[in-house]
């Protein structure tokens, strides 16, 4: 991202600060906040400090909003103070901050696909009170990195780009190199049989000393021939070696495509035969026998167990599609999200015994899939529902939104618990 979150906010007045002093505070402030999600323990919460980001409406009990303001006033004392005076909010303080925070962390595939799963859908359904250009650039940039890093994942290579590698720098045969030169062999036996006063190394006379003469001559001459052929073999050995490390590196390439492509092949064709069978693998039933609310979220779960949790947006598409061939077009009327809730909980046995727990923090601020298992457990109400969501009472969303949403939850849970 070219110009930073908190540049941003500045930019457009969000932050009415212009003292140097206080926006390298909230930098440093963000920088602590980067360090605490980025511990592999503390994954989980990137989803609760999206939630919370992107509302800028949040309540001030909001229990993040408590610990994001510690971490500014230990870098910057007088910050309550200063916004007084100012006339901010505090919440934008606070929000810049863990922008800036997920902004840097995004730099990481997984932490940026939890941020994008999280917040694409919520976003829709809070009130931005002005911010909606600034937020949906910053989530649109996450976006586009997930995107690019699933299309190269999922993506068939047609036109694969493998370097062509010159014949010359694969061929074995040409190992010349590696002959043992006769002029160098005549001149380590001249050395081991010829006398010193002939420029020899043999002191001894072969018809005065026939005992000692050849013994000199085999230990010299093999000395000598022992090196070159050596030398000869080492030579050949560094030619086969390195025409090896080119092909090596040459097929690897190769297998590398090909591998990429038959896994690429293996997801869409567990995907279309899914889209055919309308079954569902966790119910043992038909999509077809399933209330229509039921069938969003169950299918949601299962594609969800079909998919890895960085994917394209055209599977978002597919699941809509599926529903769509099972349900026509009631997957595109709008339904109460009450009436949805309410509709779940008839029919809570079925769901929740295939619904994995989603990641659900102590914070106020909660996930939808997150606050739909609560719903399902019986551990929270309607009104409790909206009121951890941030999504207003009155609001209404498609069957196939619905599935999206929870697909998107889902996967975001998935990646929050990864290691």
């Amino acid at each position: 991202m070219g110009n930073t979150i908190l540049q941003s906010f500045l930019d457009n007045q969000f932050l009415k600060t212009d003292d140097p002093e206080h926006i390298e505070n909230l930098k440093k402030a963000s920088v602590a906040l980067q360090r605490f999600l980025e511990n592999k323990k503390n994954k989980p919460k990137i989803i609760s400090y999206t939630l919370v980001a992107l509302d800028p409406t949040i309540p001030d009990d909001e229990p993040i909003v408590g610990e994001v303001e510690a971490l500014i006033i230990k870098q910057w004392p007088a910050f309550r103070n200063s916004v007084v005076k100012t006339k901010d909010k505090q919440i934008t303080y606070i929000q810049a901050v863990i922008l800036e925070a997920l902004s840097k962390l995004s730099k990481d595939e997984k932490s940026a696909a939890i941020v994008w799963h999280t917040g694409c859908n919520i976003v829709s359904h809070y009130k931005l009170a002005g911010q909606e250009e600034v937020l949906t650039n910053f989530l649109m940039e996450i976006g586009k990195k997930v995107e690019e890093i699933a299309h190269n994942d999922w993506s068939i290579h047609e036109n694969a780009q493998i370097e062509a590698v010159d014949p010359a720098k694969i061929s074995l045969p040409d190992i010349s190199l590696g002959k043992v030169k006769e002029d160098n062999l005549r001149t380590h036996l001249f050395a081991a049989a010829a006398q010193q006063s002939v420029q020899g190394e043999n002191p001894q006379w072969a018809s005065n000393n026939a005992a000692i003469w050849p013994t000199f001559f085999s230990e010299r001459a093999a000395k000598g021939l022992s090196e070159e052929i050596n030398s000869a073999l080492i030579t050949k050995t560094k030619s086969i070696d390195s025409s090896l490390t080119n092909l090596k590196q040459y097929l690897t390439q190769i297998f590398s495509a090909i591998l990429q492509n038959s896994q690429s092949l293996k997801k869409r064709n567990e995907l279309l035969w899914w889209k055919q069978a309308l079954y569902s693998p966790r119910l043992n039933l038909g999509y077809r026998t399933l209330d229509p609310v039921i069938l969003a979220v169950v299918m949601a779960i299962d594609l969800t167990d079909n998919v890895s949790p960085i994917y394209p947006k055209s599977v978002d598409f597919f699941l809509e599609e599926t529903l769509r061939d099972v349900l026509g077009a009631e997957v595109d009327k709008k339904i109460e999200l009450a009436e949805i809730l309410k509709t779940l909980k008839q029919f809570s046995e079925v769901i929740e015994r295939i619904l994995e727990n989603l990641c659900v923090e102590n914070e106020n601020r909660k996930s939808f899939g997150a606050c739909m298992v609560e719903i399902l457990k019986g551990q929270m109400n309607v009104d409790e529902f909206f009121n951890h969501t941030g999504i207003e009472k009155n609001a209404k969303i498609s069957l196939g939104e619905l599935a999206v949403w929870m697909c998107h939850d889902l996967q975001a849970n998935k990646l929050a618990k990864s290691n």
